[in-house]
């Protein structure tokens, strides 16, 4: 069961809520676009390719930012701690928020605008450890971390290639909070439509 909502589920919800921010910044969807065919020139994307495509990776971190599967995850407090006036007792458990995180405008300008270009280098270093958590942190970060974020670009970067990245005018998910976040029963319509052979 771990392994089906590990290594599935959060990355299936994942790239979902990305292919819904993009179909809602086409000028996103032109950048990636540019990106791809200047370093792919047509060929399917290998894993080698993903160093060399900086925008995809930005694309998929303020998607994650924004719009994170896993929405929140628990700690227990190992000893009696203040946080922001908080008083937390040794052995409580602390829900840690990443989509409130996410969007916490002491860390992220325009916390609610989906921006990829603030994804730099000099951004990321100037974040606090905490800031930034769609897969956990410390001893337990998500043992996946390195394989979700390689497959999401991997197969993101395959879409964008082929396919219009569209939704209908209007649409708005419902947004449902269980273990991941994900659509309701509406789920997220699509029209696919190819964008070249």
């Amino acid at each position: 069961m771990t392994l089906i909502f590990a290594g599935h589920e959060t990355t299936a919800h994942a790239l979902t809520w990305t292919w819904y921010l993009l179909a809602k910044n086409p000028d996103k969807v032109a950048k990636m676009r540019e990106e791809l065919d200047r370093v792919l020139q047509g060929r399917r994307i290998e894993v080698e390719d993903l160093s060399n495509l900086p925008y995809l990776e930005m694309v998929v971190k303020e998607s994650l930012r924004l719009l994170p599967s896993v929405w929140a995850y628990a700690r227990q407090a190992q000893r009696d701690l203040v946080i922001e006036g908080y008083e937390i007792k040794n052995g409580q458990t602390i829900t840690i928020s990443h989509i409130a995180m996410g969007r916490n405008s002491k860390y992220y300008d325009s916390p609610e605008e989906f921006r990829p270009e603030r994804w730099t280098r000099e951004f990321e270093r100037a974040l606090p450890r905490g800031a930034y958590t769609p897969f956990a942190g410390g001893p337990r970060v998500c043992l996946g971390k390195q394989f979700a974020m390689m497959e999401m670009r991997m197969i993101l970067a395959t879409l964008v290639q082929r396919v219009e990245v569209t939704i209908p005018e209007g649409f708005e998910p419902d947004f449902v909070t269980e273990l991941s976040m994900h659509p309701g029963e509406r789920g997220m319509p699509t029209d696919v439509k190819f964008a070249r052979k």
